[in-house]
């Protein structure tokens, strides 16, 4: 395989090295700077019942990405499991966790928020997920997050700027779940915002 120094050297036509033919000097850019870029924004999970298998895994790891489905139950799985090392190999390798929903619509964020894992919240966050967004039930992470008592999330989720207004379909904002749940220190918390 050519490296990527001799490819660069051949396009700017240096004479230190044999001159090569354009098809040498495409297959070598392809190999060199395509493949490597390609793999590093692929990578899949095994099965779940695989999910904890080194070999599994590794094998998996090799696939390019998966479809949003997998991606949303995966995402889901390493959340509530505390994984936070796959989750971030999924932001790095570009899984569609925006869009990545349950059937009624919770988000990966939502997810994060419901279980009170704040070290998957914050990198969610970071990874630009919606601090705002609503299930079909208009459920934001932070009405969630309250609704659990999770008060870090909810702490976190209103220094991202979650918005402590927004209404439930039912019409509860996160302080009006925090009371009707008694979760009283994420009262407290949202009553003095």
């Amino acid at each position: 395989m050519l490296s990527i120094l001799t490819v660069v050297t051949a396009l700017s036509g240096s004479h230190t090295h044999a001159r090569l033919g354009r098809r040498a000097i495409l297959s070598a850019a392809a190999t060199t700077v395509v493949a490597p870029l390609h793999a590093a924004l692929a990578f899949d999970l095994p099965i779940l019942e695989d999910f904890e298998d080194p070999k599994a895994r590794a094998t998996a790891a090799k696939k390019p990405n998966p479809p949003l489905e997998k991606q949303q139950w995966a995402a889901f799985y390493a959340v509530t499991t505390g994984d936070q090392a796959t989750l971030e190999q999924m932001i790095n390798n570009n899984w569609d966790l925006q869009d990545a929903k349950d059937s009624s619509g919770k988000t990966v964020l939502h997810r994060a928020a419901q279980v009170g894992n704040g070290p998957a919240a914050e990198l969610l966050l970071k990874a630009g997920a919606n601090k705002d967004a609503i299930n079909q039930w208009k459920e934001t992470p932070l009405h969630m997050a309250a609704r659990n008592g999770k008060l870090d999330v909810v702490k976190q989720l209103i220094s991202a700027g979650a918005d402590a207004a927004k209404q439930t379909i039912g019409g509860d904002t996160a302080l009006v779940l925090a009371k009707k749940y008694r979760m009283t220190a994420v009262e407290e918390y949202l009553s003095s915002q």
